[in-house]
């Protein structure tokens, strides 16, 4: 069993690479999707193993991490599932699904960090029949009252009992009989939400925030958490490389060959920079310190701007009678 092909990365996989491929491996076998348990915990293994940089070396040079438990303690089973509204097949509290949000921040919101204000809709508990769904209930059919429901899978290994939660009464043991007018039988209700995110200096697109307890609530469960999915608008006046900022400014060909000083445009706002004599097209000048800042890091990147030299397409007489005489001088 090798570690990285049951996660389907290379050898040379960075961290973020590992930890995409686990959590799509692990939707994908997760007993509560229809998975198989034994593959599950193989993902598990492997994703422990290959996320701590310690253990990962020794299992590159020995075929083995450094002996703990492939579910060591520093992993936290139930923040991850509850990232995807599931409930962990190891036991522990159950928990609302959570909510998915997406923001769109400029470059400037960026660079500079934002205050955004989110409105969503989220389940709560319904105020009428207290999450009940209803004043008369009878036991479930489906489990017998258990809230749980077995199904035996036949291989060729054998047989293998797998335990979930009923489908029919959602793990209560009970279905609402008469019914509340207000929820219809569902035990919550749609609620309008609004919070305040500060978003921190250098998110970038694909990083999510998270409010722990800000999503979906219903009985006798923990609070779902709001997941906030950051995108990045894309600005026409600028480019983003890495942490740098690219920008094109134009000059004239006199400007170009006398030097000049220039105000471009940032998305922190107006900046001067100074054009040496001689400038050749192309020439890209550096102003440090203006670009996006590493998020927890403290480093920030710069601005490039490049410059292009602009070159008139239509002359008058009297222009043309200038150039003449340039190329006959230089």
């Amino acid at each position: 069993m090798d570690y990285y092909d049951l996660l389907g990365v290379g050898r040379t996989a960075t961290q973020e690479e590992i930890k995409k491929a686990y959590r799509k491996k692990a939707m994908e076998h997760h007993p509560d999707r229809g998975g198989d348990e034994k593959s599950f915990k193989e993902v598990q293994e492997a994703y422990d193993t290959l996320s701590d940089d310690g253990k990962r070396t020794n299992y590159d040079m020995y075929g083995k991490s450094d002996g703990r438990s492939p579910f060591g303690a520093s992993f936290d089973f139930s923040d991850f599932f509850s990232g995807f509204g599931m409930n962990s097949p190891f036991g522990g509290p159950r928990q609302s699904p959570d909510v998915d949000v997406a923001i769109e921040l400029t470059i400037s919101e960026i660079i500079s960090g934002s205050s955004k204000v989110i409105r969503y809709t989220r389940q709560d508990t319904c105020g009428d029949c207290r999450g009940a769904g209803g004043s008369k209930h009878e036991k479930c059919d489906g489990c017998g009252g258990t809230g749980m429901v077995v199904e035996v899978i036949n291989h060729i290994f054998g047989h293998v009992r797998r335990q979930s939660v009923c489908g029919r009464c959602q793990g209560k043991g009970a279905t609402v009989v008469d019914r509340c007018g207000k929820c219809r039988g569902e035990g919550h209700v749609a609620v309008q939400e609004t919070v305040e995110v500060q978003v921190p200096r250098g998110a970038v697109s694909g990083h999510t925030l998270v409010m722990r307890g800000k999503g979906h609530a219903r009985k006798d469960m923990a609070p779902g958490n709001l997941n906030i999915h950051i995108n990045e608008v894309e600005d026409p006046r600028f480019r983003r490389s890495g942490l740098n900022i690219l920008h094109t400014a134009h000059v004239s060909i006199p400007d170009a060959v006398l030097g000049c000083g220039l105000v471009v445009e940032a998305p922190t706002g107006a900046i001067r920079i100074t054009v040496p004599p001689g400038c050749e097209p192309g020439k890209v000048l550096s102003v440090r310190g203006k670009g996006v800042p590493a998020n927890g890091s403290g480093s920030v990147g710069d601005l490039l701007v490049t410059i292009s030299v602009q070159v008139p397409k239509v002359l008058t007489e009297e222009q043309r009678e200038i150039f003449e005489r340039l190329k006959n001088i230089i």
